[in-house]
């Protein structure tokens, strides 16, 4: 149930994000009612994924408050910090660029790879918008050697 609705937000028309949104709201309320309350979590991070693409930021600030809730009430820790890297992206690259660095040095602590380099890819990127980049390749000279 939890990927079917994901799909839909590849859809691009404005019909297809209200059947998203309709679908992930679905997925939210059955998992609410089943009390995995990580898998809300991730539905909530779906959700202000969709709204934050199309510049709908108070609720997308709304819904990252929603999930945050939910991964502290799953006790998931590896949750909220998925959370923190998709929200951190919506932000001005002055504020995301640093924050992803750090986030990303938390996966590392973590031994998450895959995480770790997602998060240092986004900074990169963040940095180039930036026009910083001397960071940003030093960055993805470090992620390099991770995937080498």
């Amino acid at each position: 149930m939890s990927t079917r609705p994901r799909s839909f937000l590849k859809l691009n028309t404005q019909e297809d994000f209200k059947i998203a949104i309709e679908h992930l709201n679905l997925a939210r309320a059955i998992f609410e009612e089943q009390e995995h309350y990580s898998i809300v979590g991730d539905v909530l991070m779906d959700l202000l994924v969709s709204h934050a693409h199309i510049n709908q930021r108070d609720k997308a600030e709304i819904l990252y408050k929603d999930a945050e809730r939910y991964f502290n009430i799953a006790n998931d820790k590896l949750g909220m910090l998925r959370l923190q890297r998709k929200y951190i992206i919506f932000m001005e690259p002055k504020f995301s660029a640093p924050l992803l660095k750090n986030l990303a040095t938390s996966w590392k602590r973590l031994n998450i790879l895959h995480e770790h380099i997602m998060a240092m890819t986004n900074a990169a990127v963040e940095y180039i918008n930036l026009n910083n980049y001397g960071e940003a390749k030093l960055i993805l000279t470090e992620v390099l050697v991770y995937i080498n």
